[in-house]
């Protein structure tokens, strides 16, 4: 009687030809070339206090002047046309960036506390005289800001100046604060500022804005470390206080208000733990 073997497992492959190689895996990763490699978050957080070298103007877009841009996109006819008497006053306060101004949902209007410093009676001949008077910071009971965005914009553009992508700096630096988009300020004094500029067609108006002399706000910036170091920070923070400013007529549309420097003393400079 014949004995039958076993075939082997050697064996009953080769019987198979199937052949088994030693696989390399890096040859068969067919997407290696255009695998993108994303290092851990290293940022950083960034702060110091920046002071006015020049009176900070600005410009809010209050209530009152929304509702006039509103009125004007309706339907023209001829009471659109007809001008309510100006009031310097109105025009001064909705100029503002008040950060404790609270909206009152039952009477649809804002509190306006820096109206209790520089009372507004809605007589133009009198609230025109108070405005004219300067107010020190101290008897101010309202809390007024600036646009972080004013501040982003600066170094921005700043960096553009100085060769660096617009975008690449914009996607790598975020001013922070704890009152969303805006950053309080201090200052010695405000006051209205009564300012003859060209309209339409070689017309003359006034434009009344608050103006802030003294001026110092405390700017926390966090960024990504790699990009950007503290070195270049401080002087990017440098170059667009100077050379760029914030605000209104700020030197980069052609005025000399808004410029500021960075108090070294106050720097400090903290590496956030990727979380």
């Amino acid at each position: 009687m014949a004995t039958v073997k076993k075939a082997t497992k050697t064996q009953a492959a080769t019987n198979g030809k199937a052949r088994i190689k030693n696989v390399d895996v890096k040859a068969v990763d067919r997407l290696a070339k255009n695998r993108i490699t994303i290092p851990s978050l290293r940022n950083a957080l960034y702060e110091c206090v920046v002071v006015g070298t020049t009176p900070l103007i600005t410009h809010a877009l209050g209530p009152k002047a929304k509702k006039a841009l509103l009125a004007s996109m309706g339907p023209k006819n001829t009471a659109s046309k007809v001008r309510d008497p100006k009031d310097p006053a109105s025009e001064y306060f909705d100029a503002m960036y008040i950060l404790n101004n609270e909206f009152d949902h039952e009477t649809g209007e804002w509190s306006n506390p820096h109206m209790e410093d520089q009372p507004y009676t809605g007589n133009i001949e009198v609230d025109y005289e108070t405005i004219l008077k300067p107010i020190l910071f101290e008897d101010c009971s309202a809390m007024h800001g600036v646009a972080c965005a004013g501040i982003r914009a600066g170094l921005v553009r700043a960096a553009k100046s100085l060769g660096a992508v617009m975008t690449d700096t914009r996607c790598n630096i975020r001013v922070e604060s704890p009152y969303g988009n805006y950053l309080p300020i201090t200052f010695e004094t405000l006051v209205s500022g009564e300012d003859p500029v060209k309209v339409g067609n070689n017309k003359t108006d006034l434009r009344y804005r608050p103006y802030y002399r003294g001026w110092s706000l405390e700017v926390a910036i966090t960024h990504s470390s790699d990009i950007i170091g503290i070195e270049e920070l401080t002087q990017l923070l440098r170059q667009a206080g100077k050379f760029v400013g914030l605000g209104e007529w700020r030197n980069e549309t052609d005025g000399q208000y808004g410029a500021y420097d960075v108090d070294l003393k106050t720097i400090r400079y903290e590496y956030l733990k990727d979380n």
